[in-house]
Formats: C-alpha cells, sequence, structure tokens
C-alpha cells in the first residue's frame, strides 16, 4: 500500500499544537519548544485543549471527546500546515475509535510526534492512508537544544527539516545483528503500543515492511516479552526488516549499567534467526538524547556494508 505524502510546511507556515496523549505538566517546556520553532520560522500556535483535564482520568490530557475534537479541529483548518503532539504518555489508543479518517485523507498535513502518539501514526496509516512523521514533541524537543548533550540541535534540526519536506533520511554506522538488505515502507514507533494494537483495525500491515522499535524504562525480561509477542504473532516472520533504537532503548541508565541491553538485543538475535531478513540496531531514535525524525509510511532501504548498516527513507512530506 503506497501512502499519501502530505504537503510539507510552507515557509513562515502553522505549526498546531495539540495534546492528544497524557495530561500537560510541564507547560514552561511546551513554550521553550515553541520560541525556538517560531526562531526557525514557523508560526507555532497552542491548541486551548493543552490546559485541559479529564476529572475521571486525570493522566489524560481532557476528555476522550475533548482531545479527538482538537485533533479534528487542527486538520480541519486550512491555516494549520502541520500537527504537533505536545507530549505521549498515554491516551492516545482510547481515541482511535472516535476519529474522522476522512475527514484527515481530505486535508492531509503532516503529524509529528513519537512515544504514545505511534497509535495515531497507526491510525493515519492504516485508516486515512497518510504518511506521518515520528519525531520530537513538545516536551522534549528542550533536550534536543542543550549545546553541552551529544546531540547539540542534531534531533530538533531533523524535525525542522522534515516538516519543511527535506526530511530524506540517511543514516550508517547502525549495529548489524543479522547482515542483509531489502527496501519496502518504513513503519514503527513504540514498541509497547506496536504489540498493544496487534490485532487491530489500526495496527499497519507490515507484510513486507521495515519495521523500527524503540522503547524506554521497560525492564529486559519486559523487552523479552514484546519482541516475543512479534514473533508469537507472526510479525518478525512477515517484515522485509527490523531496526532497533538507538543503545538506550531498553531505556535507563540501570539497564544499561548491567549489560541488559545486550541481553535483549541477543534474544532478538535469536527470535530472528533463520527469517533471512536484516536486522540492526543503533538507530538514533527513542526517549533519550537522540530522536531523529522518522518518516512513517515512506519508501526505505535497509543495507549491510563494511561499515555497518545503513537506513535511507525518502521524505514523509511532499515537496510544496
Amino acid at each position: 500500500m503506497r501512502l499519501v505524502r502530505p504537503p510539507a510546511v510552507p515557509p513562515g507556515g502553522r505549526l498546531h499544537v495539540v495534546a492528544p496523549c497524557g495530561v500537560i505538566v510541564d507547560q514552561n517546556a511546551v513554550e521553550t519548544s515553541a520560541q525556538w520553532l517560531r526562531a526557525q520560522g514557523f508560526e507555532v500556535t497552542l491548541s486551548d485543549q493543552l490546559a485541559c483535564c479529564d476529572p475521571d482520568a486525570p493522566y489524560l490530557a481532557g476528555t476522550d471527546a475533548q482531545r479527538a475534537k482538537a485533533l479534528h479541529e487542527a486538520f480541519a483548518d486550512p491555516e494549520v500546515h502541520a500537527v504537533v503532539c505536545a507530549r505521549g504518555g498515554y491516551g492516545a489508543m482510547r481515541l482511535l475509535p472516535l476519529l474522522d479518517a476522512d475527514l484527515m485523507a481530505a486535508n492531509p498535513k503532516p503529524l509529528i510526534g513519537f512515544s504514545d502518539v505511534t497509535a495515531l501514526h497507526g491510525f493515519l496509516a492504516t485508516q486515512a492512508g497518510l504518511c506521518s512523521l515520528h519525531g520530537p514533541l513538545m516536551t522534549t524537543l528542550g533536550l534536543h537544544l542543550n549545546p553541552n548533550t551529544p546531540d547539540p540541535h542534531q534531533s530538533a534540526l531533523a524535525m525542522r527539516d522534515a516538516l519543511l519536506g527535506q526530511g530524506a533520511v540517511d543514516i550508517g554506522a547502525l549495529e548489524v545483528i543479522h547482515p542483509g538488505a531489502c527496501q519496502g515502507p518504513l513503519f514503527g514507533g513504540n514498541l509497547s503500543l506496536i504489540a498493544s494494537m496487534l490485532g487491530s483495525p489500526w495496527s499497519p500491515d507490515l507484510t513486507g515492511a521495515i519495521l523500527f522499535v524503540e522503547e524506554v524504562g521497560e525492564a529486559a525480561y519486559r523487552m523479552d516479552r514484546l519482541l516475543t509477542t512479534l514473533a508469537l504473532t507472526g510479525i518478525l516472520g512477515k517484515l522485509a526488516g527490523l531496526v532497533l533504537g538507538d543503545p538506550g532503548f531498553v531505556g535507563d541508565r540501570y539497564l544499561e549499567a548491567q549489560g541488559l541491553g545486550a541481553a535483549v538485543c541477543q534474544r532478538l538475535r535469536t527470535l530472528t534467526e533463520g527469517l533471512n531478513i536484516p536486522v540492526f540496531a543503533g538507530l538514533p531514535v527513542g526517549h533519550r538524547r537522540h530522536n531523529l525524525t522518522m518518516p512513517v509510511g515512506a519508501s526505505a532501504q535497509l543495507s549491510c556494508d563494511a561499515h555497518g548498516g545503513r537506513l535511507q527513507a525518502e521524505a514523509a512530506t511532499a515537496p510544496i
């Protein structure tokens, strides 16, 4: 299935921020990100819904109806050129039965976010036929703006370029788990969300796809369980290729210090043995310092050479 690439954001275009997932607990982080995006030439507006909280589920940024309405209004507004998600957390899955795919398909525009927003990437692909952008949230963009980190502006600039239609991906030096080469549509996101959506109408058909996954804060045995779920449901056997997020994809320093990341990679090596697909690790995507923007649904290639693995993909947004 070939998905539609929404138009790129024009210079000076308007980014509208919505909160389809968790309640916003750090308004300053949102404003810091908005200021940086404005400095890049974008107009940035914030939905009133960012201040909402569901009284029955205070971990959500408003009721399901409020959050769905904010998304619908952003897509329907002809003056909005892209929809930026404020934060992840939890809640996007609850919106899937409420969202209007016809409205979104008739008003194609980039939606960007990651973590819990993985559910919305699945919706746009399966129901609206649209590519989208797996990239920083308004509450995480500031992490990539600190000049003292190992990622001084790299992920932030990748987000900017992807919105402007310059988001072709060419990432090398990936760690090879199983060598090989393949091509296919690029899908992915948070592993917990991908596993949770399996069997639902909003889970993309991953036959012949290149899948990338990232995770945070999960114990090694939980990562094992999630990856085993992909194997037991037959998903791994359908893929053209598989890429794991950056070496901290299992989350925090405790897992890394205990070497549990290596244990998870070994489990994946075992699960994919004999599938004859390329499998790589070390993609700079996830909850940590590096979170390059990935074009969900775009055509991609995965290959191995003397220098390690390489992922290439076309931009998810079409030139104006």
